[in-house]
């Protein structure tokens, strides 16, 4: 009895639930398969009407399982398929936002180095050609010399801060490619039971470095307007 055609195709059937829960698709199919080979062979053992039928209709069930287990296969792969989509959509983004940030910063450091030439360049003699003034699209020509001096000041101030980041993110990448460097190295030269390598945390250190970078704040003195007279 334990080993009759229709206890094994029942306990086929469990188990076929069991792997649709966990997602075993193939798994599931050869249950359904086994099944209804194990109710087909009952069938052939039984001349009793009523029991053919019954058999007959488990038999049925299980070959109507077999497509729909190949149906709910092809859907979990298109949904895995959309999910890894989704999250190569996401680090595209990611990596997207972060080289645009850079951009900017790139951006706001020449605009501002721009607008000092042009200040700058107000504060060249008065005689010197108008073509040397350096000038910036949209660029408002100051009042007085003062006005001039305390705008290059600002600039200056806004480029050192430009400059300070640019200069921590560019130590923090080569920091990070030394460390890749020397984690290769140590791979390659290891034995094959090395321990992996904690990843090294890099919040502490870009802190350090933007301090490494602080530059001393100008004073008001450091621009003085040129007169257009020369030197005694």
């Amino acid at each position: 009895m334990e080993n009759s055609p229709l206890l094994l195709a029942h306990q086929n059937d469990r188990k076929a639930d069991s792997h649709i829960q966990y997602k075993r698709f193939d798994e599931a199919l050869t249950c359904h398969k086994a099944a209804a080979e194990l109710l087909l062979h009952a069938m052939q053992l039984t001349s009793v009407t009523k029991a053919v039928e019954a058999l007959r209709l488990q038999y049925d069930y299980h070959k109507r399982q077999e497509d729909i287990v190949q149906v709910k296969k092809v859907q979990f792969e298109i949904k895995k398929k959309i999910m890894e989509y989704r999250n190569r959509r996401t680090m595209q983004k990611k990596t997207t936002q972060k080289e645009k940030k850079d951009k900017d910063l790139q951006w706001a450091i020449f605009k501002t180095m721009e607008e000092a030439d042009s200040l700058l360049g107000l504060l060249l003699p008065k005689e010197a050609p108008e073509a040397e003034v350096a000038t910036v699209p949209g660029f408002k020509r100051p009042k007085d010399e003062q006005t001039v001096i305390e705008e290059l000041y600002t600039l200056n101030t806004q480029l050192r801060i430009f400059i300070t980041q640019l200069l921590t993110k560019l130590e923090t990448a080569e920091r990070q490619l030394e460390v890749a460097k020397i984690r290769l190295e140590v791979y390659e030269n290891a034995p094959p039971k090395i321990i992996d390598l904690p990843p090294l945390d890099m919040s502490v250190s870009e802190s350090l470095e933007a301090s490494k970078y602080e530059f001393p704040a100008p004073t008001s003195k450091e621009v003085q307007p040129n007169t257009g007279q020369g030197e005694n």
